[in-house]
Parts: structure tokens; sequence; C-alpha cells
């Protein structure tokens, strides 16, 4: 019994030292180390950047003289708190995160050359370039993420492509012209409803020019265009060239804006060809845009009328309700009377009288 003891004993330690000998042998993959994608490069390094979106569209900027611009609308000023903290996160994406290593499913999560959501052409100081292909986003601020030439796809937090436009409009300020209008004392509008003047009175009232006796201007009208017109928002930045497309040797309508110090002209060009959007210059800026057509509405149709205290709504005279005239008693017919008739019945006569018979 003793013996048997001890050789399981020495049995369960060899398994045991197997074991431990397998384990210490054991192939093991080698450590991930996270690494930083571009680690020679900080946020300043780049000095371009194209932005293209899956269906064609893109943009470019580029710094000029520590300035972000759209050199596409001859260099109209682009929002550099918008481009400078992206430029830093790109420079900052690393390895952590790997979701594939394979070209498989590039396609899948809309990172592939031809099939992506956004494709980033980073342009750097030296003259080297950068090309990073965003795809889909499985949660919030987060991205598929894959650097040109490689497999491996990552995701990227804090990236969103919402925050990455491919139009000229997602990196500008899109208020083009704004003006306080209390500032106002004084405006011209032309369109094709006419020309209308009006200003500003020492009472706060305003006054149109040339007014008949019975016209009387609506503040409440006056101040609602005012409100409209001095902050006018812009679809995009065209450039400085004065173009014949855009119609500004006829133009659509002129609003003249006269403060106690200047003079602003606001000009609405051509509209585009279902007339949702027209060029729009002010005086105060070289640059020619486009903006939607509800911005410059009231510029362009508002006519005399619209800026008139309504005439008041005549009353309506009440119609007199026609009664019928009585008409006298001897004045109508007799009356028929109507006499009732007797239906009489036919007494049966016996064909035969039988004779009396006598006994």
């Amino acid at each position: 019994m003793m013996k048997k003891r001890t050789n399981r004993i020495l049995a369960g330690l060899a398994v045991l030292q197997a074991v431990l000998i397998a384990l210490a042998f054991w192939p093991r993959p080698a450590a991930f180390r996270v690494e930083r994608l571009f680690p020679d490069l900080t946020g300043s390094a780049f000095v371009a950047l194209t932005v293209t979106g899956e269906e064609g569209q893109s943009v470019t900027l580029r710094q000029k003289e520590g300035t972000w611009v759209l050199p596409e609308a001859d260099d109209y000023p682009a929002q550099s708190s918008k481009i400078v903290p992206l430029l830093e996160k790109i420079a900052a994406l690393t390895t952590e995160n790997l979701v594939a290593r394979t070209s498989a499913s590039h396609r899948q999560l809309k990172v592939a050359e031809d099939a992506f959501v956004r494709r980033l052409d980073l342009e750097k100081a030296d003259g080297g370039h950068i090309r990073l292909y965003l795809g889909t986003s499985p949660r919030l601020n987060s991205v598929h993420l894959r650097l040109d030439g490689r497999e491996e796809t990552y995701l990227a937090g804090n990236l969103s492509t919402t925050d990455i436009g491919a139009s000229a409009s997602a990196w500008v300020d899109p208020i083009y012209f704004s003006l306080s209008m209390t500032e106002v004392v004084r405006f011209r509008l032309e369109n094709a409803q006419g020309v209308l003047t009006f200003t500003r009175e020492a009472g706060g009232a305003w006054s149109l020019a040339e007014s008949g006796p019975e016209e009387k201007v609506d503040p409440s009208r006056v101040e609602s265009f005012l409100r409209q017109v001095t902050s006018i928002r812009m679809l995009e930045p065209l450039g400085r060239e004065r173009k014949p497309e855009y119609g500004m040797e006829a133009p659509t309508a002129v609003l003249a804006l006269w403060t106690k110090d200047r003079e602003i002209t606001l000009t609405v060009g051509a509209p585009n060809e279902k007339k949702t959007n027209y060029v729009f210059i002010s005086s105060e800026s070289p640059y020619y845009v486009r903006v939607a057509g509800y911005t410059v509405r009231d510029i362009v149709e508002k006519g005399r009328s619209d800026f008139l205290v309504p005439p008041p709504t005549p009353t309506p005279t009440p119609t007199p309700e026609v009664m019928p005239t009585p008409v006298p008693a001897t004045m109508l017919p007799p009356t028929p009377t109507l006499t009732a008739t007797l239906e009489v019945t036919p007494t049966s006569v016996p064909s035969t009288v039988s004779p009396t018979e006598t006994p």
C-alpha cells in the first residue's frame, strides 16, 4: 500500500513538472506596442489640407503667412480655430485601437481607395504628403481610419467626419455681413417693385420719401426688414473676380444702408436656375459670395405696401331682410267649397217573381 501511494505521488509530480515545462516553453505572441502613426510630426508641420467627400466634392485649405485661407476662392479667410485642432489630432494618432489587419475589410469599413467617407490629403512644410482614409463611425466621436499604403485599419477616438466637411462653408465664418440695425438711420431699396427711401426721424419713427397723405409707415414692418438684412449668412465664398455670370451689371436688387458715419451697399446679383440662391456682395468686402434665396428674399421682393400700415378693412353694410308683404283678405280668391258625394249602392232586383199559389 505504501509503495502504491508513493508511486501515485511521484506520477503526480511528474505530470505537474511536464505542465510547468510546457508553460515555460509555449510560444507567446510578441507584446503589442502602441506607437504614433507620425512620430516626428506636430500639428504645425502641416501647411495644406484637402478634404474630399464620398461623392467627390472637395475643398482645399492652405496656410499663407501664418493664416489659413481658401486658395480656390482667392484666399478667402478660413477659420484657424477649426483647422488647427484637427491637425493636432491627426499628428497625435496612434496604433492603439487596431481593428483589422488586411484589405478584406477596407470596403466594409469604408477606408478603401474608392470607397471612403472622407479622404484627407495633407501637405507638410518639407514638401512631403500624407493621405488618410476616414470611414464608418461605430460610436460617437470615433471613426475608422487607414493610412494610405498600409493594410491596417484603426479606430481613432476624438475624431468625427461630421466635423471634417468637404465644402468651403465648413471652414469659414458663415456670417458674411453684420450690422447693428440700430445704427441704420436711412436706407434705400431698389428692386423690381420700384425705389423706396426711408429715413429715421428724431423720435425714432420712420418716414417714406414721396409718400401720399393716406400712407402711413408701419414701424414694426421696417424693423422686421432691417433685422433680416443686417445679418447675411453665406453658403460659400466665390472669390474676388467680378465675373459676367454674376449679373452685377443688371443686379436683381440693391440695398443702400446709411449709418451716421458710412454708407454700405448690398447688391444681389444673378440667381441660379431654380432661384434657390443668388450671388451677393457687400461694399465692405472684396469677396463675392453665394447666399440662399430666403436670406435675401426681402431685398428682392419687398415693395411699397409691405412697409405701410394696411388700410382699414371697410365694414360691410348689412343687407336688410326683405319680408313678404301681407295680402288683404278681400284680395284673396274665394276658397272653393267641396261638396261631398254620396256613393249609392244599387239594390239587387230578383230576376223572376214567383206567383202566389192559391190553396
